[in-house]
């Protein structure tokens, strides 16, 4: 996918020493809410012997028990965390699960085809975008909404009642946490705790686009889980800010950020 070669530059040495899954999410308190309220909500009951109902704010869905073919968009490290294998998914680029991901077809996740899709015969599809509900769910069973707007902890949470595998899910969030707690002792130890960190990915020439804590890039690991500090003008204009989830810069403004 196009929009997503541009290589991410990071700005940390120590950084390696954690496990990072590509795609972050957003901690923000009405972001919170709102995960904590589609977690809630995503209770598992027995439709029949192989099927389970996830409830979504638009309604209940009846999905495989055991989904074997998964379509994704974007939330892939999550599924891969789980021991889920997709068939389709936004990218497999330029990530830590790029080997993983290697014979995974790619499908456009800002410009629907369905038909690409329905190749892929999925059985469950999991997708960002509610505005493609309609068009999806004729397709498979779809769980469509805006998952960047759910911390981790909440958003594996749901993808592990989704696959029946909620055990698993909360083991995986407490060794990450554990692991994050060492990296962080890791780092005040080789004098980098109280270092800036900026988070940049090439646009157009002459132009970067800086991220903050949500989405995705790695901001929530970087900045809430090992607790680094961003520059001061990005904590005011996009962690600061509602709804704002990046800026432009230019490599010029770079230099004196």
């Amino acid at each position: 996918m196009s929009k997503y070669k541009r290589k991410s530059i990071l700005a940390a040495a120590a950084l390696s020493a954690i496990l990072l899954t590509a795609c972050g999410a957003a901690n923000k308190e009405a972001a919170t809410e709102a995960g904590l309220k589609v977690t809630e909500q995503a209770e598992e009951t027995t439709a029949g012997k192989d099927t389970r109902v996830i409830k979504m704010e638009y309604g209940d869905v009846e999905i495989p028990a055991n989904p074997k073919r998964v379509v994704v968009a974007f939330f892939q490290g999550d599924l891969l965390a789980l021991g889920i294998h997709p068939v389709g998914t936004s990218f497999n680029d330029d990530a830590v699960f790029e080997q993983e991901l290697g014979d995974v077809t790619v499908v456009d996740a800002f410009e629907l085809n369905p038909e690409a899709i329905m190749e892929l015969d999925p059985d469950l599809i999991i997708w960002n975008n509610t505005d493609d509900y309609e068009s999806l769910s004729k397709i498979a069973p779809t769980l469509a909404r805006n998952y960047y707007d759910m911390e981790v902890k909440d958003r594996l949470a749901f993808f592990g009642e989704v696959f029946g595998v909620p055990e698993k899910a909360e083991k995986i969030m407490s060794d990450f946490e554990k692991k994050a707690e060492e990296s962080k002792k890791q780092l005040s130890e080789k004098g980098l705790a109280d270092k800036n960190v900026i988070l940049l990915e090439n646009q157009t020439k002459g132009i970067l686009r800086v991220f903050g804590d949500d989405y995705g890039r790695g901001g929530e690991i970087i900045y809430q889980y090992l607790g680094l500090k961003a520059p001061e003008r990005i904590q005011k204009e996009v962690m600061d800010q509602e709804g704002v989830n990046f800026i432009d810069i230019s490599y010029e403004t770079l230099r004196i950020m």
